[in-house]
């Protein structure tokens, strides 16, 4: 599809970019504890060997018409009536009312009632029926269905817990090691798909998160680098030809510089900071291009950031087609891998054309008048010394 180790790198930051941000927003939600229902009066509270479980939300009305409830319940009570403390509980040992699965997925069914605990280890606990006791499951998801009620707690541990409008815990709903993000279920729908598919869709995010990248690099520079990008724009619109000649020139000449510091002995710890200073010069020269073709369709006088949010639109517009044109796979995949190529080659070409501009006003710091009183000088010193 899309070819070149620097699109690669690009796509890859920018992803990193986007993940730590939208990380950093979910991730603080590592418990959550159902609420009781004030005006819920399903009896008095029960004791457990330990500690005391908290009132149920689970009504008369779904609890079975036995009256008591049957020997060897589950280790958390729930008031039947004349309910009664079971032995043994919390002994480290499954009762016989109890499910459990190693190793392997647990289903309970709709017409399916465990009288004891569902236990689950390294795989998913699936509920649409009715659980007497806990919903346990260690290294995997708790799904319940619009179905399921679950008398005790419901608890994950490294997992997540989702559960369906209509779904009723009686206790406590607890994730332990953290609740993912609501997008992995969405995620593991991918798996679903065939792999042609489900690859030219996460090409589609890759491509809008690399569009948000820019969007945030354009907004960086436009709050505090609004002077230097005016004076990378004039370079480029005024004196384009020689910031393209010097954009060219870096693209030539950086990997024989780094060849050469990766043959030299004190030239290994600059390769990092070598590398930084042409991924930045890339970028940023992508989004002041990106800027200055927004500028040329909307006018100068725009808001810089209405000016890159179109101009990078239209440049990344391409490789956005060719993925849509690729969904399908088959012929369309390879149609939509012709319009990647041609995007990442645009990427590369606008972005090296911007680094120009920018090596060209000196990162920036030259106002175009500078520089051509600068070259005006060196024109003037050098008919004096042919004078002579």
């Amino acid at each position: 599809m899309k070819n070149g180790l620097m699109i690669k790198i690009t796509k890859l930051t920018a992803f990193i970019f986007a993940f730590i941000m939208f990380w950093s927003l979910y991730l603080p939600a590592t418990a959550q504890e159902a609420v009781p229902d004030p005006d819920e009066t399903a009896g008095e509270e029960t004791e457990t060997v330990e500690t005391e479980t908290p009132e149920t939300d689970i009504g008369p009305e779904i609890l079975p018409e036995t009256g008591e409830p049957e020997e060897g319940d589950v280790e958390i009570d729930i008031e039947l009536g004349e309910g009664e403390e079971d032995e043994g509980m919390f002994e480290g040992e499954f009762d016989e009312d109890d499910l459990v699965a190693i190793g392997n997925d647990i289903y309970v069914a709709e017409d399916e009632e465990v009288l004891g605990d569902a236990v689950c280890i390294q795989g998913d606990l699936t509920i649409a029926g009715m659980v007497r006791g806990d919903a346990v499951c260690f290294g995997g998801d708790i799904i319940l269905e619009s179905s399921a009620v679950v008398y005790g707690d419901a608890v994950s541990f490294g997992g997540c817990i989702d559960a369906a409008p209509g779904a009723e815990i009686g206790g406590q709903k607890v994730c332990i090691g953290g609740e993912f993000p609501p997008f992995v279920p969405f995620i593991k729908k991918f798996v679903e798909i065939s792999e042609p598919i489900a690859s030219n869709v996460i090409d589609i995010v890759w491509e809008i998160a690399f569009f948000l990248f820019l969007m945030f690099l354009g907004l960086l520079a436009s709050v505090f680098m609004k002077r230097q990008m005016d004076n990378v724009r004039d370079h480029l619109t005024d004196e384009f030809p020689r910031s393209a000649l010097l954009g060219i020139a870096m693209a030539v000449l950086a990997p024989i510089a780094l060849v050469i510091l990766a043959f030299s002995v004190i030239g290994w710890p600059l390769i990092p900071l070598f590398i930084i200073a042409l991924l930045a010069l890339q970028y940023f020269g992508y989004v002041v291009f990106g800027e200055t073709l927004g500028g040329v369709i909307l006018g100068a006088e725009k808001h810089p950031m209405l000016k890159i949010l179109v101009g990078v639109a239209i440049l990344q517009s391409v490789a956005f087609i060719g993925d849509l044109i690729a969904i399908p796979a088959g012929i369309f995949g390879d149609i939509g891998g012709v319009f990647g190529s041609v995007g990442t080659i645009i990427f590369l070409t606008c972005g090296v054309l911007g680094a120009g501009g920018i090596l060209y006003s000196r990162l920036g710091l030259w106002p175009l008048e500078k520089t051509r009183e600068w070259h005006e000088a060196r024109a003037n010193n050098r008919k004096g010394k042919t004078a002579e």
